[in-house]
């Protein structure tokens, strides 16, 4: 989307910000005006829809019937200001996680969240909802009411996002600051940290480590499971999404607990290994080949195609396990998990 600004005075010698899109849409000082009340603003004096496209403008003792190019024509040549052409309307083209991070460890984080080699600043398509802030849909007025207040979300089309009359809804991407994870409705900052602070700070002595390390023994995105439940709390298999339907991974972005023995060591219930007859290897030998919601590899998005692990599998500290043997296996911090 390319955006016009201008700024100055109007016809009451008020200062404004006008904003221009490419549907007409404008926007004064933040709220979604008409053409026919930018004419009036610009121009002076009074003005009526004749609901047939056609406006009559009075101004004084004059008065004359308009086209709404007309009109348009009338708006462009009152606003004696500057104007220049935006790279970016800040406010309105909001960057989003997901412009980068597109959900999945096999693909990299894109070095831009924009795209500017057609010379307008474009924002790089959102693939994947997986790491995106909340879809929300919003009255398409001055009050821009957030209509879902428990943190549903609108998916792409649900809500018109072209221009509308006031009443009518839109669906647009929310701030990182107010979305949430469908995993127990978590804001995406209690676990990465505030907008400008994300966690981890590269300086260890930093205060915005030190929640974190308080929490969960080690600085960075809060991901251990003993930080939110406690002991024991997934050796039923409630790994299962409930929101999600049967057999779905439940954890925030659809992750399995974090360094828990339920998980990967022992299950204290479900169904025994058609191998050996045992638990051992913990629930995730019971949900590591199940299909996610769309018939997906639940694995691969962190662990690779290949579950040879990426990225998104890294341990962020030293850890020990043990084998099926009872062998320990140590695995270094940094240490991609997988099945190898």
């Amino acid at each position: 989307m390319s955006w016009q600004s201008s700024y100055g005075p109007d016809a009451n010698g008020s200062y404004y910000l006008l904003i221009k899109g490419d549907a007409g849409l404008y926007r004064r000082n933040g709220n979604v005006v008409s053409t026919l009340d930018m004419a009036l603003i610009f121009a002076g004096g009074t003005g009526v829809d004749n609901g047939d496209g056609t406006y009559v403008l009075t101004n004084g003792d004059q008065s004359e019937t308009l086209s709404e190019v007309q009109l348009l024509d009338k708006v462009k040549t009152s606003v004696n200001v500057w104007t220049v052409s935006f790279v970016r309307i800040p406010w309105a083209e909001e960057l989003s996680c997901a412009n980068c991070h597109t959900g999945t460890g096999d693909e990299p984080v894109r070095r831009r969240s924009y795209d500017m080699t057609t010379g307008i600043f474009r924002l790089q398509e959102v693939t994947n909802e997986r790491f995106a802030e909340n879809l929300l849909p919003k009255k398409h007025d001055s009050s821009y009411t957030l209509l879902v207040q428990d943190g549903q979300s609108c998916p792409p089309g649900t809500y018109s996002d072209t221009r509308s009359d006031e009443g009518q809804h839109v669906c647009v991407r929310g701030l990182f600051k107010d979305s949430i994870d469908r995993h127990g409705a978590v804001p995406c900052e209690a676990c990465h940290g505030a907008t400008h602070t994300i966690w981890p700070n590269p300086n260890p002595y930093a205060n915005d480590n030190v929640t974190a390390l308080q929490l969960q023994g080690h600085a960075g995105t809060l991901l251990e499971g003993n930080v939110c439940h406690t002991e024991g709390a997934f050796n039923d298999g409630t790994v299962d999404g409930v929101r999600y339907g049967t057999g779905i991974l439940a954890g925030p972005h659809n992750m399995h607990p974090v360094n828990d023995a339920s998980w990967w060591k022992q299950r204290d219930s479900g169904p025994t290994n058609s191998s050996d007859q045992t638990r051992q290897g913990g629930w995730h030998n019971v949900w590591a080949k199940k299909p996610g919601a769309n018939g997906e590899d639940q694995c691969a998005a962190c662990h690779g195609a290949d579950h040879k692990g990426t990225r998104l599998s890294k341990t962020p500290v030293d850890r020990t396990f043990s084998n099926g043997k009872g062998r320990p296996v140590y695995v270094k911090a940094g240490d991609y998990i997988g099945c190898d």
